[in-house]
């Protein structure tokens, strides 16, 4: 359930706070990105506020805005959280320029920037748990991959070498 109050910055949050995700058990990650990077921010010269988004990975679990027009930004989270989008999405979404909205996505931005790609790096574990548990064989078989690539690749440098050297000047 989002709330408001308008008071000057406004205060807006959806969904549950950093200590409500603690008090809960969830494991969480909070992103905090100041207003002061957001253009529209600057141009009319206020530059007091933040948003903080509470996420689990790429799944938003709340956000806070404190902001000018934290009520309006708000809404971008309420419809996230409520459609199951992520950070990446939040991202990856053309915002208008020059807009406080903004904020919301340089927000996004920090959480990547942070290494926001968890479920990633946890696919990266698995792989390495497989090959490290499993037999000879997989091993052998990432090994004789991992000698072809850099075979191509020294070939590849080869040719292009020989190629720049026939290059008339």
């Amino acid at each position: 359930m989002p709330w408001a109050t308008y008071t000057d910055p406004e205060v807006a949050r959806v969904g549950l706070s950093a200590e409500g995700a603690t008090v809960q058990g969830i494991d969480h990650e909070v992103t905090r990105h100041p207003l002061d990077d957001v253009d529209r921010a600057i141009t009319e010269g206020r530059m007091e506020g933040f948003v903080k988004v509470v996420s689990k990975g790429d799944r938003i679990l709340g956000a806070t805005i404190v902001a000018p027009n934290a009520g309006e930004m708000i809404g971008e989270f309420v419809t996230a959280i409520r459609a199951g989008l992520g950070l990446k999405k939040i991202l990856g979404t053309i915002h208008v320029y020059p807009t406080y909205l903004e904020a919301n996505k340089l927000a996004a931005g920090a959480w990547r920037r942070r290494g926001g790609y968890r479920a990633q790096q946890g696919c990266r574990s698995l792989w390495r748990w497989r090959f490290r548990n499993h037999d000879g064989y997989h091993m052998q078989r990432l090994g004789i991959q991992r000698l072809r690539i850099q075979r191509l690749r020294i070939q590849r440098l080869g040719i292009l070498a020989r190629i720049s050297h026939q290059w008339p000047r």
